[in-house]
C-alpha cells in the first residue's frame, strides 16, 4: 500500500513534477506549503488536544441563576421540532485504556448506583424542562465506558425512564461495545433493544493493544466476536460501526489499511467505519500516560503529516469498496449516522445525561459535573441539575458553532457580511476552500485539516467558563 514519495525538483515544467507523483503526496506536498505559511495550522502530536469552549462570561451573565439558564433550555427545546439524547455509561473494563480521554470508572464500582443516579438525574431534567415530554426523539446513543457492560435489566431500566418521551418509530438508538463484551447472549439482547451498534475496535495491533492496557487485545478473539456480531445484525438490520484510531505508536499507513482490509471480509463488512486521529490528551487535563509515553519517545509517534497521509489512503480505499465519507471521518454504506447528521445538518438540541456528558440547544450549552462524587452530591442533594460548565451564546458563538458543525458535515457555507469577517483569515488561504456561487466548502486538503481551521480559527479567540 505504501506510495513512492516523489519530491519536487527543479524542472522547467512543474507539472511533469506533479505527473510523477501519486496522489496521495500531491496532497502532502499541497498540506506542507500551506502548514509552512500559517504556523496556526500546524500540530505536533503533544498539542493535538480538545475540548468543548464556551465564552468566559461578563460579569452580568456570572450573575444569571440557574432559573435564567434553565429557562433558556425549556423554549430552545420548546421550539425544536425534536431532540437528541446521550446517556453516558462511565464504568468500563479493567484496566482504563490510555488512549480514552471520556470520563470512565473501574467496572467495579458499583452498577446499581450509577443506574439510580442516570434514572435521577433524567426524572430531574423532565422535571426542570417539561417541553422535553412529548419531543420527538430522534437519536438515543449510549456512550462510555463501556455500556455494553450493562445487563438486560439496565437496558430496560433506562428505556423504562426514557418512557414519558417520545422515542420516534425510526429513532436511531445507538450502544457503544467492546469486542469482548460480544458474547452471544450480549448479542441477542444489544440488537434486540438497539439498531446502532458501535464497536471500539480501534486497531487490529494487538502488541499496540497491549500498550494501549486494552483489555480487548486479543485479535483472534475481536476477530471472532466481531463475525458473530455482523452474522446477526447482518440478519436483522441492524446498522454495525467500527472504530479505528490512527496515530498510534509505531503504527504507520499500511497496518491502517491491512486493519481495514481485514474488517472488510468479515460477512461482508460493516455498515460504516469511523475514523479517528489519536489525541494524547485534552486541554486543561493532567498529563497523561499516552503524554508520558510521547514524551518518552516522540520519534515513535506518526507525525501531524504522517496521520494526514494515513488518513487520505485510508479514504481512497474505503472509497473503492463502496463508502462514503460525511460528516467527515464517518464512512457509510448508506445513509450517515442521524445522530451526526440531524445535530449537525439541522441543528436539532443534544441533551446529555451522566458524569460529564455534553449538551446543547441553540441558545445555551453546557458539561455535566465530571467528579463522581460532586455528581452524585448534585443529584442525590441538592435540587440542582448537576452543571459544572455553561454559557449563554451570543450572535456570534451561535454562528460560530452552525458553521462548525457545516464544516464537519462537508456542507456549504453561504458568505455573506458576517461568515466573511470569520473566514477573513482563510479565505486567500489556497488550497483550503473552494468558492462558487458565494457559497464556501472544503477542498480535500481542507477536509483533511478542518480540526485545525476549526480549533485555530474559527474558536480562537474563546475561552473556558467553569460556573462551578
Amino acid at each position: 500500500m505504501k506510495e513512492e514519495i516523489v519530491m519536487l525538483g527543479t524542472s522547467r515544467n512543474i507539472v511533469d513534477d506533479w505527473i510523477k507523483m501519486g496522489k496521495t503526496e500531491l496532497i502532502m506536498y499541497k498540506i506542507k506549503e500551506i502548514v509552512k505559511n500559517d504556523p496556526l495550522l500546524y500540530v505536533t502530536p503533544d498539542t493535538y488536544a480538545f475540548f468543548v469552549k464556551t465564552r468566559e462570561m461578563d460579569e452580568h451573565q456570572n450573575l444569571k441563576k440557574e432559573t435564567d439558564f434553565i429557562n433558556q433550555i425549556e423554549i430552545d427545546i420548546k421550539n425544536s421540532e425534536r431532540v437528541s439524547i446521550y446517556l453516558h455509561y462511565p464504568l468500563c473494563e479493567t484496566p482504563l485504556c490510555k488512549f480514552c480521554h471520556y470520563i470512565k470508572l473501574s467496572a467495579n464500582k458499583k452498577n446499581k448506583l450509577i443506574m439510580e443516579l442516570l434514572a435521577q438525574e433524567i426524572d430531574k431534567f423532565i422535571e426542570k424542562v417539561p417541553s422535553i415530554n412529548g419531543k420527538e426523539i430522534s437519536s438515543l446513543y449510549i456512550g462510555g465506558g463501556t455500556p455494553s457492560l450493562m445487563n438486560e435489566n439496565d437496558i430496560k431500566s433506562i428505556f423504562y425512564v426514557l418512557k414519558g418521551l417520545n422515542i420516534s418509530m425510526d429513532c436511531e438508538k445507538t450502544i457503544e461495545a467492546t469486542p469482548k463484551t460480544l458474547t452471544d447472549e450480549n448479542i441477542a439482547i444489544l440488537t434486540n433493544y438497539f439498531n446502532r451498534i458501535s464497536v471500539g475496535i480501534q486497531t487490529l495491533n494487538s502488541d499496540i493493544l497491549k500498550k494501549m492496557h486494552r483489555s480487548s487485545s486479543d485479535k483472534k478473539m475481536i476477530l471472532d466476536n466481531l463475525h458473530k456480531l455482523l452474522y446477526v445484525s447482518n440478519k436483522k438490520s441492524i446498522i454495525t460501526n467500527i472504530d479505528l484510531i490512527y496515530g498510534f505508536p509505531s503504527q504507520d499507513s499500511e497496518s491502517l489499511i491491512n486493519d481495514i482490509s481485514e474488517l472488510l471480509n468479515i460477512n461482508g463488512g460493516p455498515s460504516s467505519f469511523t475514523l479517528y486521529r489519536l489525541r494524547l490528551k485534552r486541554v486543561g487535563e493532567d498529563i497523561s500516560e499516552l503524554m508520558k509515553d510521547y514524551e518518552k519517545d516522540p520519534k515513535s509517534f506518526p507525525d501531524q503529516f504522517e496521520t494526514y497521509r494515513m488518513k487520505v489512503l485510508a479514504t481512497d480505499f474505503l472509497k473503492k469498496n463502496g463508502y462514503k465519507e460525511g460528516p467527515i471521518g464517518w464512512f457509510s454504506k448508506n445513509a450517515s449516522p442521524k445522530v451526526y447528521s440531524d445535530r449537525w445538518s439541522s441543528g436539532v438540541p443534544l441533551i446529555g445525561f451522566g458524569i460529564g456528558a455534553y449538551s446543547y440547544t441553540d441558545n445555551v450549552q453546557y458539561r455535566n459535573i465530571k467528579d463522581p462524587d460532586l455528581y452524585r452530591y448534585y443529584v442525590n442533594l441538592r435540587n440542582e441539575l448537576p452543571i459544572s460548565t455553561a454559557a449563554f451564546l451570543d450572535d456570534e458563538m451561535q454562528l460560530k458553532k452552525k458553521i462548525s458543525f457545516y464544516l464537519k458535515q462537508m456542507q456549504n457555507i453561504e458568505l455573506d457580511v458576517q461568515t466573511k469577517t470569520i473566514f477573513a483569515d482563510l479565505i486567500d488561504r489556497k488550497g483550503l476552500f473552494n468558492i462558487k456561487d458565494n457559497k464556501l466548502n472544503l477542498t480535500e486538503v481542507g477536509s483533511l485539516m478542518v480540526e485545525e481551521i476549526i480549533s485555530g480559527y474559527i474558536w480562537k479567540d474563546v475561552k473556558i467558563f467553569f460556573s462551578h
